[in-house]
């Protein structure tokens, strides 16, 4: 088996796909985050559970198989220049400190468009470089790289597509939004119970069970399980009776909006 360098396409190819491989496990990881915490601040498990992944995908395949699941696709690997294996720092190398400078302006990545050894940046920095036994036998670049980079990119276009739609729908929105439509209604309809309630008793109710079946057929519920709404009254001629809104529409975006509330 002869193993040459491998091109610039073939380089490109397992790039994009490693790199779309990684956008959407980051993407379901942020989405994930985002929905079990209301926040789009990453706290420090999220960062330490990123550079965990990011080492799971790029630093160990390489350093254990000499590719990551993107140049096994294409059929390319990593190896020293003298052919040798490669040890554990030195991919931590390339994979941190090499990619972030051939990252400036791409410059790096493109070096191996006219590198006579066709090494990119990351590569002089560690020592190495990329081959590939997948080469036709007339020398020149199987067409199947071209059509499964127009593959790759075809997805990348369609993902971006998704979370731009994603982000317009913001289907989180429109459930918060629903939640407090459903307790400005509940607001309402207690405040109409309570007026005629102290009409026929000259008082407010110690609580708004008393209501029912008479003035109220059941005592509403917070739309949402964490959150309970409030009810205080000094018995006599006094009440005040709340819910805590999700409250995107009045400039609030982690869900947590103001308390809105009604009294006599």
């Amino acid at each position: 088996m002869t193993w040459t360098n491998a091109t610039f396409g073939r380089r490109l190819g397992a790039f994009l796909i490693d790199q779309f491989t990684w956008a959407i496990t980051t993407f379901i990881l942020g989405l994930l985050y985002y929905f079990l915490t209301r926040s789009t601040e990453p706290g420090l498990f999220i960062y330490l559970l990123f550079y965990f992944l990011y080492g799971a995908y790029f630093i160990l395949p390489i350093w254990k198989y000499g590719a990551t699941p993107g140049k096994k696709a294409l059929g390319i690997k990593v190896t020293r220049t003298d052919g040798s294996s490669l040890g554990f720092w030195r991919v931590v190398l390339r994979e941190t400190i090499g990619k972030w400078l051939s990252s400036i302006l791409y410059i790096g990545y493109l070096w191996v468009i006219w590198d006579k050894n066709k090494q990119a940046w990351h590569d002089k920095i560690a020592d190495t470089k990329v081959v590939t036994n997948k080469v036709s036998g007339d020398g020149k670049e199987s067409p199947w790289i071209f059509v499964i980079v127009g593959l790759v990119i075809a997805f990348v276009v369609i993902t971006i597509l998704a979370v731009v739609v994603i982000s317009a729908i913001d289907p989180s929105r429109k459930v918060s939004q629903a939640r407090d439509a459903k307790r400005k209604n509940d607001l309402k309809t207690v405040e109409i119970a309570l007026k005629e309630y102290y009409l026929d008793k000259k008082v407010y109710p110690e609580n708004l069970e008393t209501l029912v079946p008479h003035y109220l057929p059941s005592v509403p519920k917070d739309p949402s399980e964490s959150q309970t709404y409030k009810y205080t009254t000094d018995g006599k001629n006094n009440y005040k009776f709340c819910a805590q809104l999700d409250a995107y529409d009045d400039g609030a975006t982690d869900g947590s909006g103001k308390e809105e509330c009604v009294s006599n």
